[in-house]
């Protein structure tokens, strides 16, 4: 199960992405959301969360919002 949370988040990631190449404007929302999500449960091979993981996580997670915001609605 702790392998499955992380791939599924990465797959709806991408297919927010694929949404918003085709012109979807909630594809940009849905792909930052779930891609934020994805780096900050990510691990390193030491079963560590590394910073930049983290950092990059939170970055495209609050960036989803703003997408939401300003394109969504």
């Amino acid at each position: 199960m702790n392998e499955f949370v992380p791939k599924a988040f990465q797959m709806l990631g991408i297919i927010g992405f694929i949404l918003a190449f085709v012109q979807i404007s909630i594809g940009w929302f849905i792909g930052f959301f779930f891609s934020g999500l994805f780096f900050m449960m990510l691990k390193t091979k030491d079963d560590k969360t590394g910073t930049f993981n983290v950092m990059a996580g939170i970055s495209a997670f609050l960036y989803s919002f703003y997408c939401l915001f300003t394109q969504v609605l």
